[in-house]
């Protein structure tokens, strides 16, 4: 299911993160923790919009593509908060869910 790799995928946005870190250097523009957040929260209004769309609630067209980029945007802002913040998801991501799959069977 996951085919890309997480680590790939880590690279990646770092990659587009530093392209978006240059072009937004050119325009006198430096983009930090907060504002990658608000384009987080953004995104995830922008994602229920669409959730909304498909569950017949709105209209949208091509509303699967539209999920699709949401998502994957919500993904990159989340990957380049943690980065920011110096945070190895990859490191932490299965131990949180070890603590949240341990809540679970214990309730």
């Amino acid at each position: 299911m996951l085919k890309y790799g997480f680590q790939r995928t880590q690279r990646k946005s770092a990659e587009v993160q530093r392209k978006y870190a240059e072009l937004n250097k050119e325009n006198e523009i430096e983009w930090g923790v907060r504002e990658h957040v608000e384009a987080l929260v953004i995104d995830a209004s922008d994602l229920l919009k669409l959730i909304q769309a498909k569950e017949g609630f709105r209209t949208k067209e091509n509303v699967d593509a539209k999920i699709v980029h949401e998502l994957c945007d919500c993904l990159w802002s989340i990957l380049v908060v943690a980065d920011k913040l110096e945070i190895e998801l990859g490191d932490v991501f299965g131990k949180e869910m070890d603590v949240l799959k341990s809540r679970i069977e214990s309730s």
